[in-house]
């Protein structure tokens, strides 16, 4: 299983929520995505709520 979810650069310093692959909601701050989630009936502990930074990011571990 890929670890790596790649977000177009619509996404880019937004919080996004997603259930595996597909984006649900996204918003500047993590209490609107988990607003807008609650409003399409979903339990927000229940997605994976991501930041897709503005600018590449390498880890190396």
């Amino acid at each position: 299983m890929s670890l790596i979810v790649e977000f177009p650069e619509k996404y880019a310093g937004k919080f996004v929520a997603r259930i595996r692959e597909k984006i649900i909601a996204w918003g500047d701050t993590i209490e609107e995505v988990i607003g807008k989630v609650k409003g399409k009936g979903l339990d927000p502990r229940e997605v994976v709520i991501d930041y897709v930074p503005e600018e590449e990011i390498i880890l190396i571990v």
